[in-house]
């Protein structure tokens, strides 16, 4: 099985990505007119937005890698805190799912983790690490990301990524609980560089709910607002009543075990 990595963000934190020696890697560089040598082909644009970055990642990986199973897309500033990009590999070539994602700190900070499983439906998650396998290339805000709203919101097409890919490929989408990812230096603000947040989202993140709900409308997809709804909020009224309401929790979370 064949795994490509696609990789963006600053030069000097890619060069620390503890990626594979062995990997085959295209880079988006938004700081520096660089050519790594690990990576097969650098791009340099330092104008690009966060989507934009990864679908011209996509396009050039996916033309000129037709054996590549999984395309790997990730940030710059992730560090494992439990297991490797090797491990991770492992847990996909394992269960073989459409898309896959680790643990990451947006995720642990709710109740839609099943801590004493290995493996199961994501149902909250963070877009800094996702594998997603090449039948899904062609799906539109997934892989494309839109780049419509740019000079909105650039945490928009992450939130349509999270609700089509979540609604469209459910059980299919596996999160592996023993891989654990953390981004604590994360940051779209690099200075003179175009890479960072638009000036009115500078201070607070935009509410993007009726954006989400206009670009689902104009695709004749059918808006479901708990898709999206944080966990505890939607759930936690099962914890409240016993056992029954306990296993009705986790029948939510279903467990997948390898093929």
């Amino acid at each position: 099985m064949k795994f490509v990595y696609l990789v963006q963000g600053a030069a000097a934190r890619l060069r620390k990505l503890p990626l594979p020696p062995d990997a085959t890697v295209y880079a988006l560089v938004y700081d520096e007119d660089v050519a790594f040598d690990f990576a097969k082909q650098t791009i340099f644009d330092p104008r690009c937005s966060f989507a934009a970055g990864r679908n011209q990642l996509g396009d050039v990986a996916l033309a000129a890698e037709s054996d590549a199973d999984y395309f790997i897309f990730c940030d710059d500033d992730i560090e494992f805190s439990s297991g490797s990009f090797v491990e991770f590999q492992g847990f996909v070539e394992r269960t073989r799912p459409k898309m896959a994602t680790p643990l990451s700190q947006k995720t642990r900070a709710t109740d839609a983790v099943n801590y004493d499983v290995e493996i199961q439906t994501a149902i909250v998650l963070d877009e800094q690490l996702v594998a997603i396998h090449r039948s899904v290339a062609g799906t539109d805000g997934v892989w494309p990301l839109t780049t419509e709203f740019d000079d909105i919101s650039w945490w928009l097409p992450c939130q349509i990524f999270e609700y089509i890919a979540l609604r469209t490929f459910g059980r299919h989408f596996h999160q592996y609980n023993k891989i654990v990812v953390e981004n604590n230096t994360h940051t779209w603000r690099v200075g003179s560089a175009n890479y960072k947040l638009p000036r009115n989202q500078v201070t607070e993140p935009l509410l993007t709910e009726s954006l989400l709900i206009e670009y689902l409308r104009r695709r004749n997809i059918n808006y479901d607002p708990t898709v999206l709804s944080p966990w505890r909020n939607r759930f936690s009224w099962s914890l409240r009543r016993g056992r029954l309401g306990v296993k009705a929790v986790f029948r939510r979370i279903r467990v997948l075990g390898s093929r």
